[in-house]
């Protein structure tokens, strides 16, 4: 239950990526005061790839990667020869791009400062970060 590293530190204009490779626990990436896991993706979009990607300025931004959790394919999609789930075996072979169930979450700093970030599911088991977004290099 915490992020790995807990502090990153990057220049202005890069990118993060987290990446849940839990196949049990689902977790979120949640920037600013939205504590809704439900909601996909808050001021977040979809990669080509199928990973949601947000642009983030102020470290008041609310941003949410929504839940995070294996894809099917990193899942047991199976019990005694049986599905787990309908869910389960509507996707497989997977979709190409998979946008209920997401595995990573990328967000890229326009601005330099101290993001701090949690999952809202585990925030009080002290899953917390911190991205300190330093001046772009010249």
């Amino acid at each position: 239950m915490r992020f790995f590293p807990e502090t990153k530190t990057v220049h202005v204009g890069e990118t993060v990526e987290w990446t849940n490779i839990d196949p049990m626990t689902p977790h979120t990436v949640t920037f600013g005061l939205n504590d809704n896991p439900g909601q996909r993706g808050v001021n977040a979009n979809l990669d080509s790839d199928g990973a949601r990607h947000a642009i983030v300025g102020l470290p008041t931004d609310n941003v949410n990667s929504g839940g995070l959790g294996a894809l099917p394919a990193d899942r047991a999609v199976s019990v005694a020869g049986l599905p787990l789930t309908f869910t389960d075996l509507m996707q497989w072979p997977l979709p190409v791009t998979v946008t209920d169930a997401n595995q990573r979450f990328r967000v890229t700093f326009t601005h330099p400062g101290i993001y701090n970030y949690r999952c809202v599911f585990h925030d009080n088991l002290g899953m917390l970060g911190r991205v300190i977004v330093l001046e772009a290099i010249k």
